[in-house]
């Protein structure tokens, strides 16, 4: 069983560019598995640090005050309220069911 490195199929499509006279490729390579996967695990690590430092602050001050219907909204994603009635939605405005 024959397995294949990096370094010889990259000396084979360099062979196959010579013999076909096609140019040599101007880019860098693309990444590989191994590549991407630790760009990635870094980027995940770094957002945990951010998302941990963000906890450690204490939370603000709110300023404003919630009415007793969005108090039995907030936090509750699912409820169900009848066709025609409103909700509030976080960022103040009102939505009607319709459907």
């Amino acid at each position: 069983m024959t397995l294949f490195n990096r370094n010889e199929m990259d000396a084979g499509a360099a062979m196959a560019r010579r013999a076909l006279g096609k140019p040599e490729p101007t880019g860098d390579r693309p990444k590989t598995q191994d590549e991407r996967i630790r760009e990635w695990g870094e980027r995940c690590r770094t957002e945990q640090s951010e998302t941990k430092a963000r906890a450690a602050i204490p939370n603000a001050i709110r300023t404003r005050v919630l009415s007793s219907e969005e108090v039995r909204h907030v936090g509750r994603p699912g409820t169900s309220y009848a066709i025609g009635d409103t909700r509030p939605a976080m960022d103040g405005t009102r939505w009607k069911r319709v459907g």
